[in-house]
């Protein structure tokens, strides 16, 4: 894993959460570790790994994703 993905994964399970986190950074960490993307329609995004899904929806109109990021940790 990329210096980038290991600063990304440890901001995810920052306490309190990092506000500024981008959500590019999030999809590149997944893609990195093997995800597969599936796009939805809309905003809607899927993420398989191992048969196991992870459904989310992309922040168009925010750059950063502190509140869904929660959501993950």
């Amino acid at each position: 894993m990329k210096p980038k993905h290991e600063k990304t994964l440890a901001a995810i399970f920052e306490n309190p959460v990092n506000g500024s986190l981008d959500w590019a950074r999030i999809e590149a960490l997944f893609i990195a570790l093997g995800c597969r993307v599936i796009e939805g329609q809309g905003s809607s995004v899927t993420f398989e790994m191992n048969g196991v899904r992870a459904y989310f929806h992309r922040l168009i109109l925010l750059q950063s994703c502190g509140y869904p990021v929660k959501l993950l940790s």
